[in-house]
């Protein structure tokens, strides 16, 4: 409003009775910023002609006209609008009707026309004076889109008043914001998350971090002998190791949409059921666990031709309630998951033996799976005894 205003006084100044604006340039074509008029639209396009585009270029107050359009005749004059650089960044345009002009001035009124003209030189006198305090808040706002679209999502652009600038500077404000939040989402889960499931859940907006009690079925997996598999080989070999081996869970889980949770020396967690609702987690992460003792199989069978020890694993898998969110502290915080089903989980892959994917009755009772019953086992931190089966898969067991 302030600049409206400022706008509304040159005018004035002028004695023109059509509006006067400003305008940014936007590829082959300008839009509307600032304008007088009683009903403005901001951002609609406008024709960028040539002497116009020169102002753009060389930041030079330019006119042209006369010329006719379904309004009448008219003599259009531009002055450029620099930042604190020097850079044009928009230009101030004031239109007169000179169709009265011109008639008199065949009728040899020439006085007429000089006053005319002389009131356009006088308002782009005062939008001289005016360019500065305008282009200065215009001149932030196209640097923090810069910024914004360079990647800089932290960028923030200081609104005063409640103008037309201001509500493009709160605009760009919130564009910023929501895309660090979408980055800041995308780089907690999209590194052990399907993709597919990361974009449904940042489309959705839904996603809750704070922390909610949920069903889910939680897988955790452990190498068996890794001590000896490991004591001889150097650091670098042990590494690429793991790798090999993680990058095959990973693989199973992510494609079944689970989600990986944390790497614990050899161990992983990873659960089905969350951050988005899965009904059939349970199934899901059985059909994980057969998907990774196959292609644990493949990969050892690979390894032996290279001469190398075999690399098995031991799983145990468990469903429950469990709470998810974002645990930690203000530096450092991670979506993760507590509850008994996770202490279930690792008790059972601990009874696990090489191969072994061992999971509890609730598992059993939701899943379609070549399930065998082992029996009640005592676990530790659970008081009754608790019923377990053993899934068999197409392989060794």
């Amino acid at each position: 409003r302030r600049l409206r205003d400022a706008l509304r006084a040159v005018k004035e100044a002028a004695g023109l009775d059509s509006p006067v604006y400003t305008l940014r340039r936007d590829g082959s074509m300008t839009r509307f910023v600032v304008m007088t008029n009683e009903t403005p639209f901001v951002g609609d396009p406008y024709e960028l002609r040539p002497g116009m585009a020169a102002t753009f270029e060389r930041g030079q107050p330019g006119a042209e006209g006369p010329y006719d359009d379904a309004h009448g005749t008219w003599i259009s004059a531009w002055a450029p609008l620099f930042d604190a650089d020097g850079a044009v960044i928009a230009v101030l345009q004031a239109d007169a009707e000179v169709g009265g002009l011109i008639a008199a001035l065949r009728t040899e009124a020439l006085q007429q026309v000089v006053f005319g003209l002389a009131g356009i030189a006088v308002a782009f006198l005062l939008a001289f004076v005016l360019a500065r305090g305008v282009a200065r808040p215009i001149a932030a706002i196209a640097e923090a889109a810069d910024r914004v679209g360079t990647g800089d999502f932290s960028v923030r652009v200081e609104v005063r008043g409640d103008d037309e600038v201001a509500a493009l500077g709160r605009a760009i404000n919130d564009m910023a914001r929501g895309l660090d939040e979408r980055e800041r989402l995308r780089g907690m889960f999209g590194r052990y998350m399907a993709s597919q499931v990361v974009e449904t859940l940042l489309d959705a907006g839904e996603v809750r971090l704070s922390g909610e009690l949920r069903p889910l079925t939680v897988v955790i997996s452990d190498i068996r002998g890794y001590t000896a598999l490991t004591e001889a080989l150097g650091a670098e070999d042990v590494v690429a190791l793991l790798n090999d081996y993680f990058a095959i869970l990973v693989e199973a889980v992510v494609r079944r949409e689970g989600v990986v949770d944390k790497f614990m020396g050899d161990a992983m967690l990873c659960w089905f059921g969350a951050p988005m609702d899965q009904p059939d987690h349970a199934q899901r992460a059985v059909d994980a666990c057969a998907d990774i003792m196959r292609a644990l199989d493949a990969w050892n069978a690979e390894r032996a031709t290279r001469g190398l020890a075999p690399v098995h694993t031991g799983i145990g898998v468990a469903t429950g309630d469990v709470v998810v969110g974002n645990i930690g502290s203000a530096q450092r915080l991670e979506y993760t998951a507590i509850g008994d089903a996770v202490n279930l989980a690792s008790r059972l892959c601990s009874k696990a033996d090489a191969g072994q994917v061992l999971v509890s009755g609730a598992v059993r009772a939701a899943v379609e799976a070549p399930l065998e019953p082992v029996g009640a086992m005592q676990v530790k931190g659970v008081a009754e005894p608790v019923e377990v089966h053993r899934l068999r898969w197409a392989g060794p067991s």
